[in-house]
């Protein structure tokens, strides 16, 4: 037999729901059971919870809070009845968070910096950046998002990286990758010079005449020049 009275909210004695910021989330309560009272049936929250409100019949989350709320039915008192009461409790769930993106670039060339930063999400969580190495050695800033090449390791390579955007009161935490192209730099101006102001010498047989020759410029220290 059905009890006497009690509260259901979107039927069910107990709804689970996830927050949403627009629309917010509603719930309908309801009761269930034999009316013997002719009074006025109402609902409230149990508490000072501030995460939900209710307007007649429909609850609305407004966060998250301590992840649930106390709702109570009370069918008021008549000429013949007493007032009765029951509660059902609601769990709301964190929500999803809205697509992250990485912005600020997706390529970098070596000697330079990349300053990214994102996009999207939801929700007051921080963001983060981590860097894989997947094919060069790059660094990353975990707070600011600057990228900087350690070793271009011949260029055409990539490193990936990821941005992370933590959990907060109403939504989960969320993350997301991009691939970052790594190209080799071009070296600073290079220049070859003789031991000999004027360049030029005359041939001896013996001994042979030598000329000491140098470079000047360029780049990267464990470059090697040919002459």
């Amino acid at each position: 037999a059905l009890p006497i009275f009690a509260a259901r909210t979107n039927g069910t004695d107990g709804a689970t729901v996830t927050y949403a910021a627009s629309p917010k989330t509603t719930v309908a309560l309801s009761t269930i059971g034999r009316r013997l009272s002719g009074g006025t049936v109402s609902y409230s929250v149990v508490g000072s919870e501030a995460n939900c409100s209710i307007s007649e019949s429909t609850l609305t989350i407004e966060s998250v809070g301590d992840g649930a709320c106390v709702v109570t039915a009370t069918i008021a008192e008549d000429s013949n009845y007493e007032e009765r009461s029951d509660t059902a409790t609601i769990t709301i769930n964190k929500a999803t968070q809205a697509a992250l993106s990485i912005t600020g670039g997706t390529s970098i060339t070596y000697g330079a910096t990349l300053d990214l930063g994102t996009t999207g999400g939801s929700g007051t969580g921080d963001v983060t950046f981590s860097v894989d190495d997947t094919s060069a050695d790059c660094s990353i800033d975990a707070a600011s998002g600057e990228l900087t090449v350690d070793d271009a390791l011949g260029g055409g390579t990539t490193c990936t990286v990821t941005a992370s955007k933590a959990e907060s009161a109403n939504y989960l935490a969320t993350s997301t990758t991009q691939a970052i192209s790594v190209s080799r730099a071009n070296q600073a101006a290079f220049s070859v010079d003789t031991s000999d102001a004027d360049e030029t010498v005359t041939y001896v047989a013996d001994p042979k005449t030598t000329v000491t020759l140098s470079t000047a410029g360029g780049s990267d220290e464990i470059g090697r020049a040919h002459v």
